[in-house]
């Protein structure tokens, strides 16, 4: 039962840098659209 839990929490974890990542960029690019 160690495994089912395991297995979810990693796939979070890998899901919320993911979405940390693609927000960190969408944020650079409105940032760098208004500049240019």
């Amino acid at each position: 039962s160690s495994i089912p839990s395991i297995c979810p929490s990693k796939i979070s974890t890998i899901g919320r840098t993911i979405v940390l990542m693609s927000t960190q960029d969408g944020i650079e690019v409105s940032n760098e659209a208004p500049r240019v």
